[in-house]
């Protein structure tokens, strides 16, 4: 009880702050709160230009990958013409040394 008559005299609530002083702790409490969500959206916005940029170079290594990938078929296609040919070659050689045996006998 003497609390409250103490309180009274001071101006104040003994259950709390006054309500000026309640008032100005809300309005910190929302600067804070506030502070912190644009931070959070600060930090969203950044992580989301890195997504971006990652997501660019992911596909620009991509498309290199792919460039590689045709070049190594391309070789493999004209590997394989060059070692036909190579056997169409040994075959005629063979062919012609077999002839040229068959006329000097």
């Amino acid at each position: 009880m003497a609390d409250a008559k103490r309180a009274s005299r001071l101006g104040v609530c003994a259950c709390g702050p006054p309500a000026r002083a309640q008032g100005q702790l809300e309005t910190n409490a929302f600067k804070l709160v506030r502070a912190k969500q644009q931070e959070q959206e600060e930090e969203h916005a950044r992580l989301l230009t890195a997504a971006d940029r990652v997501r660019v170079q992911v596909e620009a290594k991509d498309r290199h990958a792919d460039d590689v990938r045709k070049d190594v078929e391309l070789a493999s296609i004209e590997a394989d013409k060059i070692l036909a040919d190579q056997v169409e070659l040994d075959i005629k050689i063979k062919v012609r040394r077999q002839r040229g045996r068959a006329g000097l006998a």
